[in-house]
């Protein structure tokens, strides 16, 4: 009998099965497979999951026990995408890495009614079009930071985007 579950908006869960368990999302699609022994994550949306196998746990991941992955992976699991051009569609649960550009156009994603959250992680001091910042103004960013920098598509057209913090290099 399949188990369904309740999850939280962005947070990382993890899926342990002595079994081949298929997770799907509420609309029936498979989100994953957990093959028996290897636990595996994902980023939850918020709605309902439903594990195919009895046995299977999902448990949310404690930041605390969390360890950096590697190979362009963020500590949170979030996948991490180095810019190749200077424009972004808004994918959810990303993390866009700057190195080079100075001036970056952001594209809304296609909309389906859910609120989009992604990142822009850049040591390059940016300009960004196509947002809007929530404090009605750009921030100043400097050189020699690490800037992260929070983008929410709300709405068909709108992007909010805010200056999370700055780090020095």
């Amino acid at each position: 009998m399949a188990q369904q579950l309740k999850t939280l908006l962005n947070r990382t869960y993890e899926v342990q099965s002595p079994e081949t368990c298929s997770v799907t999302n509420s609309e029936g699609n498979i989100i994953l497979t957990a093959y028996a022994g290897t636990p595996v994550q994902f980023v939850a949306d918020g709605k309902d999951v439903t594990l195919s196998a009895d046995a299977a746990t999902l448990l949310p991941v404690n930041k605390k026990n969390l360890v950096a992955l590697g190979g362009g992976a963020s500590s949170t699991g979030e996948s991490v995408v180095l810019l190749s051009s200077p424009s972004i569609e808004v994918r959810h649960a990303t993390w866009f890495e700057n190195a080079n550009y100075s001036s970056i156009t952001i594209q809304p994603a296609e909309w389906k009614n859910e609120v989009i959250t992604c990142y822009l992680k850049t040591a390059v001091p940016v300009t960004l079009s196509g947002v809007m910042w929530l404090d009605d103004a750009a921030p100043t960013m400097e050189s020699g930071y690490m800037h992260l920098i929070a983008i929410q598509q709300i709405t068909p057209a709108v992007i909010v985007t805010n200056l999370a913090y700055s780090l020095p290099q």
